[in-house]
């Protein structure tokens, strides 16, 4: 008998206040969960980019599909590739980035019923079309 699929996890790292360690924590995290052989699909949802940038992309801003194009198109419900953005890093630790789009998001997002789904929403397509 085959190996069982082990179901998805979802971890988030938050906090409200800045410089308390949620990029490292995220990054060590992700990077421990590989060692460990598990598949990690880690998620930039600061418009900082910082993790981004931890996991070796220079320049976030120059990307042309990040996390605040997969969430409009939620948003727009339209149809997309949830992986489509997500960078493969040979380290094994898969990133969606971000960068300062994700801000614009944000505001934009302030005035539409059922914001707080949307990221779970892309969590989802995503769990779903990797297995």
């Amino acid at each position: 008998m085959g190996k069982a699929l082990e179901t998805a996890k979802t971890l988030a790292i938050a906090n409200r206040k800045g410089g308390c360690g949620k990029t490292m924590t995220a990054v060590s995290l992700a990077t421990g969960l590989v060692r460990q052989g598990k598949r990690v699909l880690a998620i930039d949802a600061d418009s900082q980019g910082s993790m981004s940038v931890s996991f070796g992309i220079s320049e976030p801003d120059k990307l042309t599909v990040m996390l605040a194009t997969a969430m409009t198109h939620i948003v727009n419900e339209a149809d997309f590739d949830p992986l489509a953005g997500v960078i493969y890093n040979p380290e094994g630790v898969d990133v969606m980035p971000a960068n300062s789009n994700l801000a614009a998001l944000e505001i934009f997002l302030a005035g539409i019923i059922g914001r707080e789904t949307v990221l779970r929403q892309y969590i989802e397509r995503v769990s779903i079309n990797s297995n």
